[in-house]
């Protein structure tokens, strides 16, 4: 498993900080994007985040967590920085019941994936979409729109799910991880190939390091510590 940090933020100066503070540690980060609308908070626009990652250290992978309605538009500005910046997976909201495909013809620089809600079910979702053509699925551990929730560990389930389906491409686990949650991950007999993990690491200050080292050693050893509820 890989870790990728989250950043949920409202100011540019403070995504410019959280790219600074974790750009030594991590290659890859993911940056959530929120409207008000398809969850209830809102966070720095789309084009003030782009203008922000096209300031940001070189080397950089940006991959973006699309928790907003008008995703199509979203999109069309990702579509135009990206000679700019480098950017990854691009994560939307199944619920909103996205046209993989014909996304995939209109952005074919984009790589574009799905991310699950917690009340929703693989086998729902195979229905509708051909798991196979999904390039990436992010489970969400915690309800979407805010860093800091209830783990909901019951979420990990759908991992065994997609793999009874035969699913093969990269899982992620976003939402409410920890030195201690991390523990209900590693007891699974199937885990996710990413780890996002927000507040632990964004509200680490002084001890992101150790944080960082933490998290690979419970990856590493696969503790049985018992897990807390709460990030």
């Amino acid at each position: 498993m890989n870790i990728i940090p989250a950043l949920l933020v409202k100011t540019k100066e403070e995504l410019q900080k959280q790219i600074t503070t974790v750009s030594p540690y991590f290659s890859t980060v993911q940056i959530d994007i929120a409207d008000g609308t398809f969850v209830p908070n809102k966070t720095l626009s789309i084009q003030n985040v782009l203008e922000t990652c096209s300031l940001s250290p070189k080397g950089i992978v940006f991959d973006f967590h699309l928790m907003v309605v008008d995703y199509r538009k979203a999109l069309q500005e990702l579509k135009i920085f990206s000679p700019l910046i480098s950017i990854g997976n691009i994560f939307l909201h199944s619920k909103l019941a996205p046209p993989l495909e014909q996304l995939k013809f209109e952005c074919n620089n984009l790589t574009i994936g799905l991310a699950i809600n917690p009340e929703e079910q693989i086998d729902d979702l195979a229905v509708q979409y051909t798991l196979s053509s999904i390039p990436f699925l992010q489970i969400m551990t915690v309800n979407p729109g805010f860093q800091g929730g209830s783990f909901l560990s019951d979420s990990l389930y759908k991992i065994e799910q997609l793999k009874k389906h035969d699913y093969r491409s990269p899982i992620y686990v976003d939402g409410g991880i920890n030195d201690r949650t991390i523990s209900q991950i590693m007891q699974k007999k199937y885990r996710p190939n990413y780890l996002c993990v927000g507040s632990y690491l964004s509200n680490a200050g002084d001890e992101l390091e150790a944080r960082i080292a933490q998290l690979h050693l419970k990856m590493k050893t696969g503790s049985a510590t018992p897990a807390s509820e709460k990030q």
